[in-house]
């Protein structure tokens, strides 16, 4: 079980397995329960709601693949994992104090442009 352990002993891959541990934190299946409570308690949603919601996070990874595809293509990696990470933190912000369905539909597609 702690085999993963190894990946730190190299300077490189421990920045690497840094970097994409550091941006797992927020992704959908880490935070669902934290998700329900907050789209629950700040915006009334149900169950169906929530899972409209969990629905349309799922359907802006692919959107974000597509545009992670071609903004690679025309930009680079570097230049396009910078953006992605800048609309990611900027839909988590957005997400994190959205008080109403059109704040929260913005702050998802800021996201969209996220998903890594």
């Amino acid at each position: 079980p702690l085999r993963f352990l190894n990946l730190f002993k190299d300077k490189t891959t421990a920045a690497l397995a840094t970097t994409i541990g550091l941006q797992s934190f927020g992704d959908t299946f880490n935070v669902n329960d934290i998700n329900f409570l907050y789209l629950k308690s700040v915006l009334g949603y149900g169950q169906s709601q929530v899972g409209t919601f969990s629905t349309a996070m799922g359907f802006s990874q692919i959107v974000n693949a597509r545009l992670m595809k071609q903004m690679s293509q025309a930009l680079g990696g570097a230049k396009a994992t910078l953006l992605s990470n800048i609309s990611w933190a900027l839909g988590m912000l957005a997400f994190g104090t959205s008080k109403s369905s059109p704040q929260l539909g913005a702050a998802l597609a800021l996201l969209s442009g996220g998903h890594l």
